[in-house]
């Protein structure tokens, strides 16, 4: 099932209750969809988070359809989309994320790395309420999982991890050369307004010598 969205008007996803909101018109004034089962949703965005598509990916269980990220991913693919949110409800209204949730979860978000398109959250609703894995800081250790990483994506994010080390230790090593130079340019310029003026007086006291004065008149200089 799609979801025709111009009747949702154009809108923009700021946050985890922009789509809770979208999602309980959808499920409760506007499909009326049985809540007692489990239903799982994909919703595509643009680049400027607006929504592409919502697509009702499965009815009835969604735990085997999502295992199938090719059933999540089709529609986005299609449309365009640069990135998609993950949407399903839990009939019990336990909304704490169970260890096979997390598990689905990192694993579409591995494939949408893949596909260039980014799973920027997990919502899990119920009627009163709802569970956002990106506002839990679940989100983060996808990025930092290698569960469903194959070898080849390891190794560019290898690559990736020791090019950002290396750009930022030429970083520092400039900064430092930059500092070391401003560092001798003040010197230097301090040393030359020193000789100069010592310079300065060995010529006065030479013109003084010149001029018939007592020496002992003369400031001695170094």
């Amino acid at each position: 099932m799609i979801i025709n969205i111009e009747k949702l008007g154009n809108i923009s996803i700021r946050n985890a209750y922009d789509i809770y909101a979208i999602m309980r018109t959808i499920l409760t004034e506007e499909y009326k969809i049985d809540g007692t089962k489990e239903h799982f949703w994909s919703i595509a965005l643009n680049q400027a988070s607006k929504i592409l598509n919502i697509e009702l990916v499965s009815f009835g269980s969604y735990h085997s359809t999502a295992s199938e990220p090719a059933e999540t991913f089709s529609i986005p693919l299609q449309k365009k989309a640069s990135s998609i949110i993950l949407v399903h409800n839990q009939p019990s209204g336990n909304l704490e994320p169970t260890d096979e949730d997390i598990d689905i979860t990192d694993r579409l978000y591995q494939v949408g790395k893949w596909m260039h398109i980014e799973v920027l959250d997990h919502l899990i609703v119920s009627e009163h309420s709802h569970f956002s894995f990106k506002d839990a800081g679940l989100m983060e250790q996808f990025f930092l999982s290698r569960k469903y990483l194959p070898s080849f994506e390891l190794e560019r994010r290898f690559q990736q991890k020791a090019e950002m080390i290396r750009r930022e230790e030429e970083k520092q090593k400039a900064a430092i050369e930059k500092q070391v130079k401003q560092e001798g340019i003040k010197i230097g310029e301090e040393k030359g307004i020193e000789k100069g003026s010592k310079e300065r007086e060995r010529s006065i006291a030479k013109n003084m010598l010149k001029k018939g004065l007592d020496v002992n008149l003369i400031r001695p200089v170094a």
